[in-house]
Parts: C-alpha cells; structure tokens; sequence
C-alpha cells in the first residue's frame, strides 16, 4: 500500500487474491452455507456508510462480535480481517495464507477462523479470514474488507450515493430497473473482480480494467486509477512517488464516459488478465449493478 504526497496522491487498493502455484487467483468460496441458500435468497438491502473519501463500510455480525468492513469489489476472498480488529483476539488460527497485493507486494499472514457469520438474512459458517497486516490510514475506517468470496454469484446493486447495497439472487434485477435509465457494459470476466472494456482519449486499444471500490482516491486535484498504458499512449511528466500520471481527458467505460482521470502509469503486471483498476470515484458518481449469472455490469448516472 502505498501513500501519496504533493499534488497528485496516490491510489490504495486494498485488494487482494489467493496465490495458487505460480500464478492467478483462488475464488473458491472458504465457507459453507446454510440456510437460506444463495439461489434462494429474497433480495434485501444493507445500508452502507460512506465518508468523504468515497469509503464505503458494511456491518455484518459474527458469533465473536459485530463487524464493519471495507465493501471492495476487488477481493476475491470472503473477508480480510484488520490485525487491530476486537473480534480478531477471540479467533482461533486455522492456517496461513500468501496473499497478492495490486501494488505487486506479496505477503504470508495468519488465517482466522469465524464460527458463523451473518449478512442480513444469509448465514454462513467457519468463515475463514486472512489477516490485513498492510496499515489502514485514517480515513479508511472498518475492522476489514468485505471481499466478493463471501457474495457468490449474486447480483450487487452498489448504491453509494444512495448508501446502500442491494444483493439479490444470481440473474436478478431491482425491482425499480428500467432500461432506458442504464447504460449497458459487458462484464469481461469477475475472478479478479469486475474487468469491463474501457477506451482512454483516442487510444485505439480497448483496455480490461477493474471496477474496484476498494482502490481509494486521495487528495482533492483529480481522480484516480491504475493503468498499463496502451502502446499509443505515452505519459505525461507528472510524476509522483516515481510513477509517471497520464492526464485522461475523457475515459469510456462502453457508452458511460467518466469525463477526466489522472491515471497512474504502471509497468508490473496488474491482475491476471486486466490492465489496472479505476478507482472508487467511478462508484461516487454512479448507482452500478453487476451481473455475474449475465456478464452484464449496468451503470446509471447520479446527479449529485
């Protein structure tokens, strides 16, 4: 993780996945469920705490306590528990676990167990979570991640101007979805988190980039992401921390246009597949659903 000074901050990604042999990511669920079941669920809604920085936190209950954690659509695990967390001391190690960082930083950490762990009506048992050794700054509150291992193939209305979180059964659809009002994108593939094709400025290559609540914006010049430039970008001499920024002027996401972006320049490989990650502002500005049953990602403007 990594902090940013001056003019241009730079992006945490809290996200993280599995190591498996030399290379991808795990999305086997560690847990078991009980009833009801994820194809049987009514949809439901939580409500969700946003702070200034986009951060989003969710509340679950544990039988060691409750938690609330960081929603990041880039975790690929159930939960990642933060290693000052309360409910942390009455939890018993069941392993450990190498864990792979967007920044490219690979670390071995403990593995707890949760007995049993509810989010709203869905109730799941031995639960198991890494722990987050990585410092959290202040600004990014929580007792952990809320990754997508946890979510399963289900449907996620992520609302955070709104600050709500809609999960429904695999396929489904808000009541309140009508066409006309989303603009309609094809999810590329979801191990890694939400990759979605994105065209930056007059680039004629088409990019696989991650939808991720989880990489947090800082400073207030500018909006962030991560990116392996296309071949017939170059950046611009801006630099922070050693990284090179490109200055988007438009980025396309399908039809949605996130209008101006500074983008992190980076040369090691991003997630299997991908070629960077847009940060959380993408989030801030639009109601989003994602499809995984339909490789659909719907997106609607919010008007602030």
């Amino acid at each position: 993780m990594r902090r940013g000074t001056g003019r241009f901050p730079s992006i945490l990604s809290l996200s993280v996945c599995l190591i498996v042999g030399a290379s991808g990511c795990s999305s086997t669920p560690p847990f078991a469920t009980v009833e009801p079941t994820i194809e049987s669920f009514e949809s439901f809604a939580l409500p969700l705490q946003v702070n200034d920085h986009g951060v989003a936190t969710v509340a679950v209950q544990t039988s060691a306590g409750p938690l609330q954690l960081i929603l990041d659509t880039g975790a690929d695990q159930a939960l990642l528990l933060r290693t000052d967390a309360p409910v942390a001391a009455h939890l018993k190690r069941v392993g450990s676990q190498t864990k792979w960082y967007a920044n490219g930083k690979l670390d071995r950490t403990a593995v707890l167990g949760i007995p049993e762990l509810t989010l709203g009506p869905l109730k799941y048992t031995n639960v198991r979570a890494p722990l987050e050794s990585t410092e959290f700054p202040q600004f990014m509150p929580g007792d952990g991640v809320l990754g997508r291992g946890l979510l399963g193939n289900m449907t996620l209305d992520i609302d955070l101007p709104g600050k709500r979180l809609g999960l429904l059964p695999p396929g489904s659809l808000p009541r309140d979805f009508r066409a006309q009002d989303w603009i309609e994108v094809p999810l590329l593939a979801y191990d890694n988190g939400p990759v979605v094709p994105v065209q930056i400025d007059n680039s004629t290559h088409t990019l696989r980039m991650v939808m991720d609540t989880g990489a947090i914006a800082t400073g207030s010049e500018g909006s962030y992401g991560v990116v392996e430039l296309p071949s017939d970008l170059s950046p611009t001499a801006d630099k922070v921390d050693g990284l090179p920024v490109y200055r988007a002027q438009t980025i396309h996401i399908g039809a949605a246009s996130l209008g101006a972006m500074n983008l992190f320049v980076v040369k090691h490989p991003q997630p299997p597949g991908t070629h960077g990650f847009l940060g959380n502002v993408l989030y801030t500005r639009h109601r989003v659903l994602i499809v995984p049953a339909t490789k659909t990602v719907y997106l609607s403007r919010v008007t602030p």
